[in-house]
């Protein structure tokens, strides 16, 4: 059943729609990530998506050392972007669990607060589901920033859904991340945000390609709470 998802994952490009309507992923971002310039990282690029109109999130993971985050919205203009903001470090706050020297990258999420509204349509926001059901071999969605072809702009890409190795793990068969699609988001096919994307592994010693995310579900109590405590005040 393992290989026959492989295969699947494989031809996944050739299945693949041949446009996307991008207006409907509005809420996905571009994270410029700026570090000390003696920082071994450097500077780095990572993508991320709107959970409220001053609140994005992205992996925990792509703030590590991070002094700064330039957010870009009208990521389509690509350099000549105008709609971005700067966000710094006492903006961001990181799951308490995270431990990035631990497998699977569990709990690799964090928040990044804006001052101010982000110039997009609040109707763009989605919110996370309690719960939602999947199959062994469901396609999902997911938008990176990753480069392809020389640029970072949204792109899409349809992962297999494999399981839910542990609490607010969210495991997939998938061929198509590249440097630069960390912090992006996941969602079902009927549209619902299940997930942010943390990384690839070869989990099984068999050099199978696993993706691994952030199943958002089993963390909307920690999202909920830090919204609340920035906004509701």
């Amino acid at each position: 059943m393992m290989q026959l998802l492989l295969n699947q994952a494989m031809n996944a490009e050739a299945a693949l729609p041949k446009t996307v309507n991008w207006s409907h992923y509005q809420d996905t971002v571009l994270i410029q990530v700026e570090r000390l310039p003696e920082n071994k990282l450097g500077n780095t690029l990572c993508s991320g998506v709107l959970i409220h109109p001053q609140a994005i999130l992205t992996a925990a993971h792509c703030a590590d050392e991070a002094v700064a985050m330039t957010v870009v919205f009208d990521v389509e203009k690509v350099a000549h972007a105008v709609k971005k903001t700067r966000v710094k470090r006492s903006q961001l706050v990181v799951h308490p669990d995270y431990h990035p020297e631990k497998s699977l990258y569990q709990n690799d999420v964090a928040i990044l607060f804006l001052d101010q509204p982000a110039p997009i349509q609040a109707s763009a926001i989605r919110r996370i589901p309690s719960r939602l059901q999947f199959g062994f071999g469901d396609r999902l969605a997911r938008i990176g920033m990753g480069m392809r072809n020389g640029l970072n702009l949204r792109n899409f890409t349809d992962p297999l859904f494999v399981s839910i190795p542990k609490q607010g793990v969210l495991e997939t068969a998938d061929f198509h991340s590249v440097s630069g699609d960390s912090g992006g988001p996941l969602y079902s096919t009927s549209g619902h945000l299940i997930g942010i994307h943390s990384t690839m592994d070869d989990f099984d010693g068999r050099k199978t390609p696993h993706s691994y995310a952030v199943y958002l579900p089993d963390h909307i109590e920690w999202i909920d709470r830090n919204l609340k405590s920035r906004f509701d005040q």
